[in-house]
C-alpha cells in the first residue's frame, strides 16, 4: 500500500518532514541533551512552587537568570563532590555565593532536594517546615533553580530565593 504525502511549497514531503522532526528521533533513541533535560527539570519545579504559593495567595516568584546561575553552579558542585548540604566547597554560605554571582539582596533563602523528578523533590520541599516556609515566603519575588542529574534515576535540585 502507498501513502501519498502531500507536497508543501518548497516541494518538500510533509510527511517526510513530519518523521524526521517528531517520529525518528524517538525511533532512533535519541535522547535530548543533558542541558535541555535539566532545564526542563528546573522549568517544571519553577512551575510547581509558583503553583504552591498561587494556591496560598502569595505572590509569583519571577525567574531570575543570576539565580539560576547560582542554583546550577551549586547543584553542579554538590553533584560533583557527591554531598549534599547547604555548605559548598570551603563550607561556602548562601550568601557567599550569591555575592559571587553579583546578586543583590536583603534577604535569601534555599531550598535543596534529591529526587526522581521535579514533583517529587516539590512534594519533599513542601513536607519540609524549613524548605516550605522558603518556598512560600511573601519576603521572596525572584528564584533561581538549578537541576542536575547525579545518575539516570537521581536529580539534585537547587532553589535559590532573593527579595
Amino acid at each position: 500500500m502507498d501513502v501519498a504525502f502531500p507536497r508543501n511549497p518548497t516541494g518538500a514531503f510533509t510527511g517526510t518532514l513530519l518523521f524526521a522532526c517528531l517520529l525518528a528521533p524517538a525511533l532512533l533513541g535519541i535522547a535530548p541533551s543533558p542541558e535541555a533535560m535539566q532545564r526542563e527539570r528546573a522549568d517544571a519545579l519553577f512551575a510547581r512552587t509558583n503553583a504552591s504559593r498561587a494556591e496560598h495567595g502569595v505572590k509569583q516568584l519571577v525567574r531570575c537568570p543570576e539565580l539560576d546561575r547560582a542554583a546550577e553552579r551549586f547543584a553542579g558542585e554538590l553533584a560533583a563532590m557527591n554531598v549534599f548540604s547547604h555548605l559548598g566547597t570551603g563550607r561556602s554560605t548562601l550568601a557567599a555565593r550569591l555575592a559571587g554571582a553579583h546578586v543583590r539582596f536583603t534577604a535569601a533563602g534555599e531550598n535543596l532536594a534529591i529526587a526522581f523528578d521535579a514533583a517529587t523533590a516539590h512534594e519533599q520541599l513542601l513536607a519540609s517546615r524549613t524548605h516550605r516556609e522558603n518556598l512560600l515566603d511573601a519576603t521572596y519575588s525572584r528564584v533561581g533553580i538549578g537541576a542536575i542529574a547525579l545518575d539516570d534515576k537521581r536529580t539534585i535540585y537547587v532553589e535559590e530565593f532573593a527579595d
